[in-house]
């Protein structure tokens, strides 16, 4: 078993809702649900992590947000993990600031105005009213363990598997194959994501998979779609 690191980035629609209840004004931040909420209901009635995104007016580089991230989290305790983003909802492009912790939601003000702080400027909502879909592209580090060719098992999650890809993907074809394994498997409870992973030795698409107690038995049955 062989420990990699890579950088790279996660590319997956969600459905996402406002949060409204901020007391700094009326700038525009997303709440992006856990695709393992109900697995951590159920068991543990409580969420592990909770995300948000705040949506920026300009494009900020994952270098200006950890370095900024880095010192708002020793000046106020926290430790929330933080990188950039951009989203696509209907034909409007945002860009923002993914936030991640067990204490995210509880500080978010705190959060929004540490950022201010640092320089970065906020986008009021003033169209989208409640939810919408979006399509999310997160840049992050990925820590994994290799456990068979082209199978990679998350170190940060044990419930997160990746399947490196022989060749690039579209969205829409990737989009296609997910749609096609929840008919013929009968399984909906499968969180999938396109991924692209590089380091100095390598560049790959994969897909990042999500599911409660998943195995690489499991991984190696869905690999099958993606090779047809």
């Amino acid at each position: 078993m062989k420990n990699i690191n890579f950088i790279g980035t996660v590319t997956k629609e969600e459905h996402l809702s406002i949060l409204n209840n901020l007391k700094t004004s009326q700038i525009l931040v997303f709440d992006v649900p856990n695709p393992l909420s109900s697995y951590y209901d159920r068991f543990t009635n409580i969420h592990k992590l909770h995300t948000v995104i705040i949506v920026t007016k300009a494009d900020n580089s994952f270098r200006k947000i950890l370095r900024a991230t880095k010192k708002i989290n020793k000046s106020h305790g926290l430790d929330v993990l933080a990188g950039s983003c951009s989203l696509r909802i209907n034909t409007k492009n945002y860009n923002g600031i993914r936030l991640k912790g067990e204490n995210v939601i509880s500080n978010l003000d705190k959060l929004i105005t540490s950022y201010k702080e640092e320089g970065f400027e906020f986008l009021v909502n003033k169209k989208i009213k409640a939810s919408c879909l979006a399509l999310i592209t997160i840049d992050k580090f990925f820590n994994m363990d290799e456990l068979a060719p082209n199978i990679f098992k998350s170190n940060n999650n044990e419930n997160v598997y990746y399947l490196k890809l022989s060749k690039a993907i579209s969205w829409n074809n990737f989009y296609d194959i997910i749609n096609r394994i929840d008919t013929e498997t009968m399984h909906t409870d499968f969180s999938f994501a396109k991924a692209t992973l590089y380091n100095q030795d390598d560049i790959f698409d994969a897909v990042r998979i999500a599911k409660s107690k998943i195995d690489i038995e499991t991984v190696q049955k869905l690999e099958v779609f993606f090779k047809s």
